[in-house]
Order: C-alpha cells, then sequence, then structure tokens
C-alpha cells in the first residue's frame, strides 16, 4: 500500500489528474506513450513502466530523433505525448521498487472508459 500511494503521490507531482487518466488508458490498451516536456521523471517514469512489463512508454531519449532533446516525440501515428510538469517535486521512488500488481492497481482506479 505504501508503494501504491508513494507511486500515487509521484504522478501528482508530474502529471494533471487529466494526464493520469490520459496514460492509464493508454498504458491499459498498450497505446504508445511518449513524456516529453522540461519537468523532471520522464525517464524514471518510463522506467517504472519497462521495469512492471509495459514496454509502451517513452522517454525522449527512447525516441528515434534526439535533436529536439527534451521535447523530442516519436513520429509515429497514433501515439500520444504527455507533457511532463515543469515543477520541482522532492519525491524519489526508484523504478525497480513497483511490481506490476501495483501499477495494475492504479490502472484499475485511473482508467478512463
Amino acid at each position: 500500500m505504501k508503494e501504491r500511494l508513494l507511486f500515487k503521490d509521484y504522478l501528482d507531482c508530474i502529471f494533471t489528474s487529466q494526464q493520469q487518466k490520459i496514460l492509464a488508458y493508454c498504458v491499459k490498451n498498450n497505446i504508445n506513450v511518449c513524456l516529453y516536456g522540461t519537468g523532471l521523471g520522464k525517464s524514471l517514469t518510463a522506467g517504472i513502466f519497462r521495469n512492471a512489463g509495459y514496454n509502451n512508454v517513452f522517454a525522449p531519449e527512447d525516441c528515434t530523433d534526439l535533436k529536439e532533446g527534451a521535447l523530442s516525440i516519436p513520429n509515429k501515428t497514433g501515439t500520444i505525448a504527455l507533457c511532463i510538469k515543469k515543477e520541482s517535486h522532492e519525491i524519489t521512488i526508484s523504478a525497480r521498487l513497483l511490481k506490476k500488481d501495483e501499477i495494475e492497481k492504479w490502472l484499475l482506479k485511473e482508467v478512463i472508459m
């Protein structure tokens, strides 16, 4: 439970509630999501999902064209791009700490129809 709360707190720091619902929908339905922007957490967030077995969340370094740096997004039809908040936060979370079942619990709560 503590991990799920920490995960939710972390997501609250980097995404709006609407973005979290979109992210959950995309993860659940295997729609590619690219995280971009000058805020912190893109690589860590992509790593959290990847380590839990979800391979459809990408950070800018996962994109083929890196000339835009943190603003890189893949040029692939159907990819959803979510911009990370540009606010600083002090929540630290390990990408390997979270298990797939914790992310699935979050997905069930957040997914939109």
